[in-house]
C-alpha cells in the first residue's frame, strides 16, 4: 500500500510530485509539518491529479521588469494513470479523453500490469527535494528500497517450513531464468514471475490479503518470530540452565554449578601442561597452532603432548567469572557475574541474600548460565554485579530468611556462649586476626555476648545508628541499634539494620569502605550467625499458635460485640439511614483489635520472633492464624448478593471468617475463603501480562537513549533528549538521604543555634563529637576549639563552591552543608580541631 500510495502522489514519466508544493501551494503547510502526516496530506493532494501540472511561462514585464523569471518545478504535463492493486500484482488505467481519435482508442489498451521493474525504476529517479516531501528519509527510506532485487537468506538453524519455503523461491526463480534463456513465450515467463512472486510474498507475510496462504509457511509472530526469537535473544553455546537452590556455605558472589556442567563447559586458555579430560579439573579440546581440534575424550596417541601456544579448551574451576540470569530481565541486577564454585548433585547454588535483585526462590526456579570465551569479557564480568541500585539509591540485597531471624536471636540481651562456641564460631569470621574480646562476664565462667561476637564481622570505622521504634512501649527493650568503630555497642539486630534499608548497615559499608568490604559483611554475618544457629536450633511448631485462655476469651467477646455492631449497622442500611461501606470498617477493626491484644499477650513464641525481625511474616499472619482470619472481599466489597438479595438463603455472615486457621473454617467459610483467593489467583495472572507488556514498550521506547562522551543524552539518531543525564548529573546509587533540620525551626530556634556571639570572651562550649573524627584525630572535649568561625564560614563556602558542576544539583547539597557545618555547631556541638575540620570536609 506504501508503494501504491507514492505512485499515486509522482508522476509515472517525469518521476516529480504531480503538483507544486510551494510556500503559494493550497498544502504550503506540509513544509513546516513534521515528517510523519507529510504523506498523508500530499497523496490526498495528488491522487486525484490527473495531468501533471507544467510551468507556467511568464511574458516580460509581467512581474516588473527589475524582477526575476519565476523558477518551475520541471513538471512535463503528461496525463497520469489510475493506480489499481489486484493481489500482488499492480495495474495502470489511463482515461481516454474526448480529443483522442479512434484510432489511437484502439491501440491503447484499458488496462495493463505495471511491472515491479518498472516501479523500481520510477522510484529510483524521485528527487531528494521530493522525498522530503512525502516525509520519506533520502538516507534511511528511499522508496526503491522497498523493490526487493536481493532477497537475504537466513542460516540452516530455523524453521523447517521456512526452509521449504526457501527451496520454493530457489526452484521458481531457477525456472523463470531457464524459460527467459530459452526464449519461452511472454505467457509462460509471466506465470513463473508470478509463482516467484507469491512464494517471496508468503514467506515474508502468511496473511496476505487478496492471495491464498502458503501451506509449508506457518511463521511465529511475536515472542517466537525471527527478530525477538532468533536475533535478538537466541539459544547459544557455553550456556547452561538448570534449578536452583540455596546454599548457606557459599560467599555472596559465587555460585555453586554442578560437576555435570563444569565437565562441559570449557574456557578457551593458551596451553603450558598435558590435561586428560576425565580429571577436574582438566580439559575436552586441544587446538593447535594449524587450527587443528585434537578431542581428548577419544586421543589415545601415546606421543600426544603439548606445545606452547596451542589453545586448551579446559573445565571450569573455582574462580571463573561467568554470567548468571533468571528471566524475565526486568533491570540491570536481572544479570550479574558471579565466581564458580564446584558442587555435587544437579542444581546451581545461591547464596540466599543475592536472591531479592534476582526476584528468585527456591520452589522449583530456574537460572542461566553464560560463560565467557574471551579475557576482555572476563575481565568485564569481574565488574559486572550490583549491591545498591540506582534505581531507588539503597541496597538491592541485605541479610534475609534463617540467618535475618537468627541475627536477631543472636544480639538480644540474654545471648551468651562460653569458651568453646566463641573459639568455633571465630574460626567462620573472615580475616580474623586471632585475637579475642574481653569477655563481659567473668565469674564463675567466662562469657561473651552475641553483641561482642557479631561485632567482629563489621569492619573497623563503621558508625551508624538506627533510632528505636516510635511504637515501642518500653523505651528501655534494646530495640535501637548503635555501632561505633565497628563495635555493636547497643541495641538489637534486625531487618532495619541489615535488611536492604536505606542508610542501614550495608549501605553504610558499601559508602566507605567499597564492594569487597561489603561482600566480606555479607559472608561474616551470615557464617558466624548461621554457625550459632546450627548449634542453638530454630524451629515453628503448631504451638506457636495457640493462644491462651484470657486471650481467647478476650478475642471471642470482641467479635460477639463486633457482630452486635454490625446487625445494628445493617439494621439503618435497611432503613437507607446508613451506607453498608461502615461494616467493613467494623470487621476490619474487630480482627485488627483481637490481633494486636494477641501479639501483646502471647509469649516470644518463634511466630513472633519471625515477624519482629522481619524475616517472614507480619502481624496480620499471626492474627489469621491464632484469632480469626476476619472480612474476605471479592472486589473491594464483601461477598455479593446471590440468591434472593442474600449470598445464599441461609448465610448470614457474607464472608466474614470468624475462626482461625487454627480452629478451622465451617464449610460456608471455607467457600467464602475460596472466592476472595480465586479472585487473587486471576488477579496476579492478569496482572502479570499488562505489566510485562507496559514494561516491554517503556524499554523499546528508551533503548536507545544512552549518555554521551559530551554529558548530553541522546538516542541512536542523534536527537537531544537531555543536556545532563537526569537534569543534574547525578549518579543516584552515591546519593545519600538526609534531612536539613534549619526547614523545621522557627526563628528564635534558629538564631538559638546557628548565631555566634563574637562578645563571649570564654570560647568553652559543650563539646559534641562526629564520631569518625572524635576516633581519627582523639578530640578531647575539655580543651577548646583552635578554628576561628570566619575560617568555618569560608571553608564551607569554599567547599560548596568546588562542587558547582551543575547548580540546580547541588542546591541541596550546600544547604546542608552549611546547616550541618554551621560556625557555632561546629565550635559549640562538634568542638573539632582544624585538622579534625579539614579532615571532615576532605571526606
Amino acid at each position: 500500500m506504501k508503494a501504491k500510495k507514492i505512485l499515486e502522489s509522482i508522476c509515472v514519466n517525469c518521476c516529480k510530485l504531480e503538483d507544486d508544493i510551494s510556500p503559494t501551494s493550497p498544502t504550503r503547510y506540509v513544509i513546516y509539518a513534521t515528517l510523519r502526516p507529510r504523506m498523508a496530506v500530499v497523496w490526498a493532494y495528488c491522487k486525484t491529479k490527473t495531468v501533471r501540472s507544467t510551468d507556467e511561462s511568464e511574458e516580460g514585464g509581467a512581474e516588473g521588469e527589475g524582477e526575476e523569471p519565476k523558477k518551475g518545478h520541471g513538471g512535463c504535463g503528461h496525463i497520469q494513470p489510475v493506480i489499481q492493486k489486484e493481489g500482488l500484482k499492480m495495474f495502470v488505467q489511463y482515461k481516454k479523453t474526448k480529443d483522442d481519435d479512434d484510432e489511437m482508442k484502439s491501440l491503447q489498451p484499458d488496462k495493463r500490469q505495471i511491472t515491479p521493474a518498472e516501479i523500481y525504476t520510477v522510484f529510483k529517479k524521485i528527487s531528494d527535494h521530493d522525498l522530503h516531501l512525502l516525509g520519506l528519509s533520502d538516507e534511511y527510506a528511499r522508496p526503491e528500497w522497498m523493490i526487493l532485487t536481493v532477497l537475504p537468506v537466513p542460516p540452516p538453524p530455523v524453521e523447517d517450513d521456512l526452509t521449504y519455503k526457501l527451496g520454493d523461491i530457489l526452484k521458481a526463480s531457477a525456472n523463470a531464468r531457464r524459460c527467459e534463456q530459452e526464449g519461452a513465450p511472454a505467457h509462460v515467463i509471466s506465470e513463473f514471475e508470478q509463482l516467484l512472486q507469491f512464494h517471496t510474498a508468503t514467506y515474508m507475510d502468511n496473511n496476505v490479503t487478496g492471495i491464498p496462504q502458503a501451506l509449508q509457511k506457518s511463521g511465529r509472530p511475536g515472542k517466537e518470530g525471527r527478530l525477538r526469537g532468533n536475533l535478538m535473544g537466541k539459544r547459544d553455546d557455553f550456556s547452561a540452565r538448570t534449578v536452583i537452590t540455596g546454599d548457606p556455605n557459599l560467599e555472596l558472589d559465587e555460585v555453586g554449578v554442578p560437576t555435570s556442567i563444569v565437565v562441559n563447559l570449557t574456557l578457551p586458555e593458551q596451553g603450558t601442561r598435558p590435561e586428560r579430560p576425565n580429571d577436574l579439573p582438566g580439559a575436552r579440546y586441544v587446538i593447535r597452532d594449524t587450527g587443528e581440534r585434537i578431542d581428548l575424550r577419544y586421543n589415545k596417541r601415546a606421543d600426544a603432548f603439548l606445545q606452547y601456544g596451542w589453545i586448551v579448551e579446559r573445565h571450569l574451576k573455582d574462580g571463573d567469572y561467568v554470567l548468571f540470569n533468571r528471566k524475565p530481565s526486568l533491570h540491570k541486577m536481572s544479570m550479574m557475574s558471579h565466581r564458580v564454585r564446584l558442587t555435587p548433585y544437579s542444581t546451581f547454588r545461591l547464596n540466599l541474600s543475592v536472591t531479592p535483585p534476582y526476584t528468585a526462590d527456591f520452589n522449583g526456579d530456574e537460572m542461566n548460565m553464560h560463560v565467557p570465551q574471551s579475557k576482555e569479557t572476563r575481565a568485564e564480568l569481574s565488574q559486572i554485579a550490583w549491591i545498591i541500585s540506582p534505581q531507588a539509591n539503597k541496597p538491592v540485597m541485605g541479610i534475609v530468611q534463617n540467618t535475618l531471624c537468627s541475627i536477631r536471636k543472636f544480639t538480644l540481651r540474654d545471648c551468651f556462649m562460653d569458651w568453646n562456641a566463641v573459639q568455633n564460631i571465630l574460626l567462620w569470621v573472615p580475616d580474623w586476626d586471632g585475637t579475642v574480646p574481653i569477655p563481659a562476664i567473668h565469674k564463675p565462667k567466662p562469657l561473651w555476648t552475641g553483641k561482642q561476637i557479631l561485632s567482629m564481622a563489621i569492619p573497623k570505622g563503621i558508625n551508624t545508628h538506627r533510632a528505636p521504634d516510635p511504637r515501642s512501649s518500653n523505651p528501655t527493650s534494646d530495640d535501637s541499634a548503635l555501632i561505633e568503630n565497628g563495635e555493636l555497642t547497643s541495641g538489637i539486630v534486625e531487618k532495619k539494620t541489615v535488611g536492604a534499608s536505606q542508610g542501614g548497615l550495608v549501605h553504610v559499608v558499601f559508602r566507605e569502605n567499597g564492594p569487597e568490604v561489603t561482600k566480606t559483611l555479607f559472608t561474616g554475618l551470615q557464617m558466624v550467625v548461621n554457625h550459632w544457629l546450627f548449634h542453638n536450633g530454630f524451629s515453628i511448631g503448631i504451638g506457636d499458635t495457640i493462644a491462651d485462655a484470657n486471650t481467647m476469651s478476650y478475642i471471642t467477646k470482641t467479635i460477639s460485640e463486633s457482630k452486635a455492631k454490625v446487625a445494628g449497622i445493617i439494621e439503618e442500611a435497611t432503613q437507607d439511614k446508613l451506607k453498608m461501606s461502615s461494616v467493613e470498617t467494623v470487621l476490619n477493626k474487630a480482627r485488627d483489635t483481637s490481633g494486636q491484644y494477641a501479639q501483646k499477650h502471647l509469649k516470644d513464641n518463634n511466630v513472633k520472633q519471625m515477624v519482629v525481625a522481619g524475616s517472614k511474616g507480619c502481624f496480620i499472619n499471626t492474627s489469621q492464624m491464632s484469632v480469626c482470619v476476619g472480612q474476605r472481599s471479592v472486589e473491594g466489597k464483601r461477598i455479593p448478593f446471590g440468591f434472593r438479595h442474600r449470598s445464599l438463603p441461609h448465610f448470614e455472615s457474607r464472608g466474614f471468617v470468624e475462626n482461625s486457621y487454627l480452629r478451622g473454617l465451617t464449610p460456608q467459610e471455607f467457600f467464602f475463603h475460596a472466592m476472595a483467593g480465586r479472585e487473587g489467583l486471576i488477579d496476579t495472572a492478569v496482572k502479570t501480562a499488562k505489566t510485562g507488556y507496559i514494561h516491554r514498550r517503556f524499554v523499546k521506547a528508551l533503548e536507545d537513549v544512552m549518555v554521551c562522551y559530551g554529558g548530553t543524552v541522546r538516542n541512536s539518531l542523534g536527537d537531544l533528549i537531555q543536556f545532563v543525564y537526569g537534569e543534574d548529573g547525578m549518579d543516584r546509587a552515591f546519593i545519600e538521604k538526609q534531612s536539613i533540620e534549619t526547614f523545621t525551626l522557627d526563628n528564635a530556634e534558629f538564631q538559638h543555634k546557628y548565631r555566634v556571639d563574637v562578645t563571649d570572651p570564654a570560647g568553652r562550649f559543650m563539646a559534641g563529637v562526629l564520631q569518625n573524627a572524635f576516633q581519627i584525630f582523639h578530640i578531647d572535649r575539655r580543651k577548646p576549639s583552635d578554628l576561628e568561625p570566619a575560617y568555618i564560614v569560608d571553608s564551607v563556602r569554599e567547599l560548596g563552591e568546588s562542587r558547582e558542576e551543575q547548580e540546580n544539583a547541588t542546591l541541596m547539597f550546600k544547604m546542608h552543608l552549611r546547616a550541618t557545618f554551621a560556625a557555632r555547631k561546629v565550635l559549640e556541638q562538634y568542638h573539632l580541631t582544624k585538622e579534625a575540620f579539614r579532615w571532615v570536609l576532605g571526606e
